[in-house]
């Protein structure tokens, strides 16, 4: 199995920065970038200004006037609104997965948006920024990707192996491959300069109890990620891997009652949000 560690390592170490990335981290960094920028970008990519003009038009938040302007959707949408579009269309890029893998990983996109929207909602009671979150969220399987590029077939026998014994996806890759999809995600997305938080907390997401100080997004994350394979979104009966997520609802004040409603609300957008870019799933 070390030809798919070599594989990985190949493929992080030569795949292009994505379009939009440097867009979306200066984005990250600064809450007051410059919307020109963004528009700028936005009327050279078809999908991204269609995604904006269409959110900005939808039924809840339409006004009495349609906008027809990218300028105009920006400046109504707001900073945040527009930093999660770019992100969600980014993200769904991102995933796109060889025709062969998509018997086993089949709505991993859809799983990604969930965790994103829940990980935002999650932290939005604490000191972490919401945006940061999503992002993380939404890139927190991005390892998966890659792994599943370096070695098709060998990668499916894994997911199978997990499911088939009801273990973590992280711990079969790690005795398959001697590594798991949050390390290389996040030493993709640390090649990619994402902002250090984001890194940290997509490649300690399996391994909350490393990561001591800067956990709080990583342990954020495992609780997104475990509500969202509640939901149905993710590999079948993966649920009992995820220990800590009583814990990890204390730690960010949800009590059991709250996690209905979270969770209704996530669903609710994920569906608009899939909606919104013509999601096929």
């Amino acid at each position: 199995m070390s030809r798919i560690t070599d594989a990985v390592q190949r493929i992080t170490a030569l795949a292009p920065t994505p379009e939009m990335l440097p867009l979306l981290t200066r984005l990250l960094r600064d809450p007051t970038s410059d919307l020109e920028e963004i528009a700028t970008v936005a009327r050279h990519d078809m999908d991204l200004a269609a995604s904006l003009l269409k959110r900005c038009n939808s039924a809840t938040r339409r006004g009495a006037e349609p906008v027809e302007s990218v300028d105009e959707a920006i400046l109504r949408l707001g900073l945040q609104s527009v930093l999660e579009i770019v992100m969600t269309l980014l993200s769904q890029r991102l995933y796109a997965l060889p025709p062969e893998a998509q018997t086993h990983l089949r709505g991993l996109w859809d799983h990604a948006l969930l965790t994103g929207i829940l990980a935002r909602d999650i932290v939005q009671n604490t000191e972490l920024s919401r945006p940061m979150a999503f992002t993380a969220g939404l890139l927190h399987d991005i390892g998966k990707v890659f792994l599943i590029k370096a070695g098709p077939t060998e990668y499916v026998q894994t997911l199978q192996r997990a499911q088939r014994h009801h273990r973590a996806c992280a711990d079969q890759e790690e005795e398959d491959f001697g590594t798991h999809h949050g390390t290389v995600g996040g030493e993709m997305l640390s090649r990619w300069k994402l902002p250090a938080s984001i890194v940290t907390g997509v490649w300690f997401h399996h391994h909350t109890d490393l990561v001591g100080e800067q956990s709080a997004l990583a342990r954020a994350i495992e609780m997104a990620d475990a509500l969202t394979y509640v939901a149905g979104y993710g590999l079948a009966d993966y649920y009992s891997r995820f220990p800590n997520a009583l814990r990890n609802l204390e730690e960010f004040h949800f009590k059991p009652i709250d996690v209905t409603e979270l969770l209704a609300n996530g669903l609710r957008e994920a569906e608009q949000v899939r909606q919104l870019l013509g999601s096929g799933n």
